[in-house]
């Protein structure tokens, strides 16, 4: 009997010692496959690892927000910064604009052109043979030309502001006079005109009254027989509407543009003075 229960183990009972080795044989087959589970579950959370790799984007800005301080080292503060960027538009520019549209009441700039039949002249004072008194050398010319242009602010646009007299036409009571000076002292052919370049005034009020009377000074540079020195003319004559009509003077020397003195037997002597005028109307065109 109990041999056949040796022999037929699949009848055979199992005894509490096997019991707790088949459980443990269990366990530790069993141990691996969870430890697998589990790094299995775990994987799901790998493609959380980028988030590290996106957390440099916020530190830029967090190292940006700094970057204003160092450059506002020495400042009051960093809320100070938009301070800079508001200035501007307080900035003196557009007051110094407020202040010229102020300035100009007259409109743009200003044109005032030397009308037809304004009149050039020099006058000599000479001792002549004949006479027993001194005698004013008077020549004259009708060929004028020229503007005067002002900016907004009342300044002279220079070089477009200019007077021009064409020396040729210079007629005295003397042909042999005027022989002489357009050959010997201007020497015409070579330097036909006389020109003056405004380039400021003085005393000229701004805006240009509508009428009235008034004196002021053209500063500019004469050119004479090739020769260009700085030189002042007074001006007097009134305002009239939208034209000015006056007259303009000047002196000078035979010396400051190297002017020959006439020497001719009927002439005894020639003041060293020689006064320019000009009378015109210069309109606004």
């Amino acid at each position: 009997m109990d041999q056949r229960q040796r022999a037929n183990p699949s009848t055979a009972t199992w005894s509490p010692r096997a019991a707790i080795l088949l459980a443990l044989t269990l366990m530790l087959l069993l141990v691996p496959l969870v430890a697998l589970g589990c790094s299995a579950a775990a994987t799901p959370d790998a493609p959380a690892e980028p988030s590290p790799a996106a957390t440099p984007a916020y530190p830029a800005p967090a190292a940006a927000s700094p970057q204003p301080t160092t450059a506002m080292a020495g400042a009051p503060g960093p809320t100070d910064a938009p301070a800079p960027a508001n200035t501007p538009a307080p900035a003196a520019v557009p007051t110094e604009d407020a202040d010229s549209g102020a300035e100009t009441t007259v409109s743009g700039g200003n044109e005032f052109v030397i009308q037809t039949g304004a009149m050039a002249r020099y006058v000599i004072r000479e001792q002549l043979v004949r006479l027993d008194f001194p005698n004013d050398a008077i020549a004259e010319t009708g060929d004028v030309s020229g503007s005067i242009i002002f900016d907004a602010g009342g300044g002279i646009v220079s070089p477009g502001s200019k007077i021009v007299v064409d020396l040729r036409g210079l007629t005295s009571d003397s042909d042999r006079r005027d022989g002489y000076v357009r050959s010997r002292s201007l020497e015409t052919d070579t330097y036909p005109n006389a020109e003056f370049i405004i380039h400021e005034t003085a005393g000229l009020p701004w805006p240009l009254p509508s009428q009235g009377e008034a004196s002021f000074q053209l500063l500019g540079d004469m050119t004479v027989h090739g020769v260009t020195k700085p030189l002042a003319w007074e001006v007097s004559g009134s305002f009239q509407g939208d034209s000015f009509t006056g007259r303009a003077t000047t002196n000078f020397t035979f010396e400051e543009f190297e002017i020959d003195v006439p020497r001719v037997r009927v002439v005894l002597s020639v003041d060293n003075d020689i006064r320019l005028e000009v009378d015109f109307t210069a309109a606004a065109p």
